[in-house]
């Protein structure tokens, strides 16, 4: 999975597909890793879904758009 941001930020919202914002940051460890923590939200058709996190494998400067690819989220 990749996020798409317009800048690279420490916290910020997501947008999903389905047009449901929520809250994401990027977390890192003391060993240089990182992962994009996002709180639960609700979808559009009402499905609550719980907090999760996803292992960033990659940052990439596109210009005008960071890409952030993701791993397999961590429960």
């Amino acid at each position: 999975m990749v996020v798409h941001a317009d800048r690279l930020a420490e916290e910020f919202d997501l947008i999903f597909s389905d047009g449901v914002r929520t809250e994401a940051a990027i977390l890192h460890d003391e060993h240089g890793s990182a992962v994009l923590d996002v709180v639960g939200y609700a979808t559009a058709a009402g499905t609550v879904l719980p907090g999760r996190s996803w292992p960033i494998t990659s940052i990439e400067d596109e210009g005008s758009v960071v890409n952030i690819k993701l791993g397999p989220y961590v429960r």
